[in-house]
């Protein structure tokens, strides 16, 4: 059986690997680091301050609020056993990701 820790531990490793194409620098940031006291857990993913939870269940969204940064878009990653991860991210941090991403397919054309 695998406790709550090593299932968190391995959902972050999870995370870098999965994100390493986009990100190529991310790593996760060490308990006790000045990030982590902030809530964010992985660095090097430009303005994105990444919390992830890995339980049983999703994680409440209000898991998102841990993110103490002040600057960046806080996102919230939770996986649930036996299910997808999922995004959790408030509708006007989602609005500015879509409008960038608007602005960078426009420019290429």
């Amino acid at each position: 059986m695998i406790n709550g820790r090593t299932k968190g531990h391995s959902f972050e490793r999870w995370i870098v690997n999965f994100f390493k194409d986009i990100f190529p620098n991310i790593e996760r940031v060490k308990a006790g680091d000045n990030l982590d006291m902030k809530g964010v857990d992985f660095r090097e993913t430009a303005n994105l301050q990444i919390q992830a939870k890995r339980n049983k269940g999703y994680a409440p969204i209000n898991k998102i609020k841990e993110v103490k940064t002040g600057t960046g878009i806080p996102i919230l990653i939770t996986k649930a056993d036996r299910e997808e991860p999922m995004v959790v991210l408030s509708l006007k941090n989602f609005k500015k990701i879509i409008t960038d991403v608007g602005e960078v397919y426009e420019s290429r054309d």
